[in-house]
């Protein structure tokens, strides 16, 4: 996988101020959780990142890619999933 975008989502309220510190992160609040919107390039990336937010001491709730750089490129007359 070349890169991808994926959405974090940790138990709680995080204060902007912690997020600005994650670098370049998209954020929304749904029903006392915080979704953590951010691109990866390797899985590298993104395992430096939840690391970052397990720092903080944030529960994990869920990790998915919502988009990956593959999927964008992918020919839908290929037939490739």
């Amino acid at each position: 996988m070349l890169g991808a975008t994926y959405e974090i989502r940790v138990a709680g309220l995080v204060p902007r101020a912690l997020i600005q510190g994650l670098g370049d992160v998209s954020v929304s609040e749904h029903e006392m959780r915080t979704v953590l919107t951010v691109s990866c390039a390797d899985l590298a990336g993104l395992n430096a990142f939840v690391d970052r937010v397990r720092e903080l001491n944030y529960e994990l709730i869920e990790v998915r890619t919502i988009e990956s750089i593959h999927d964008e490129h992918q020919d839908p007359s290929s037939g490739e999933d």
